[in-house]
């Protein structure tokens, strides 16, 4: 009899050990889901952002509002704001000389786009350019 039900005991133990695990393991997949998924919206919404800049012609010609306007309606909308020389639109960081001319652009510290340096790379999810030929 006492032998049973220490078996049983052990064996409930670790029911409930396992059970705690895999909803533990359950729990942090949807925590971790849930993360990708921001993570990978902003990231379209910056190459959106970028795209457009690339597809519009003239961007280093275009006066800086104008730019402005065009990364506020590919990324949806926002308030633009300026930090550390970069007005920012979302995750997007557009830089601009001191004649308001657009010189480049950032996704939260990376360069996405070197279009002041050569006009040919386009941006890609990654911050890395890929070059046009």
């Amino acid at each position: 009899m006492r032998r049973s039900s220490i078996t049983v005991g052990v064996l409930l133990g670790a029911l409930v050990a396992t059970n705690a695990f895999w909803a533990y393991r359950v729990i942090d997949a949807g925590v971790s889901a849930t993360y990708r998924d921001v993570s990978l919206n902003d990231a379209q919404i910056a190459l959106r952002q970028s795209l457009a800049l690339l597809n519009t012609s003239g961007v280093h010609s275009s006066p800086r509002s104008q730019v402005i306007q065009l990364a506020q309606d590919a990324g949806g909308g926002g308030t633009p704001f300026e930090k550390e020389g970069y007005v920012w639109v979302g995750r997007l960081g557009l830089a601009f000389s001191a004649n308001g001319k657009h010189k480049g652009s950032h996704l939260s510290g990376r360069q996405v786009m070197v279009a002041a340096v050569n006009p040919l790379l386009v941006p890609t999810p990654c911050g890395l350019g890929t070059a046009l030929r």
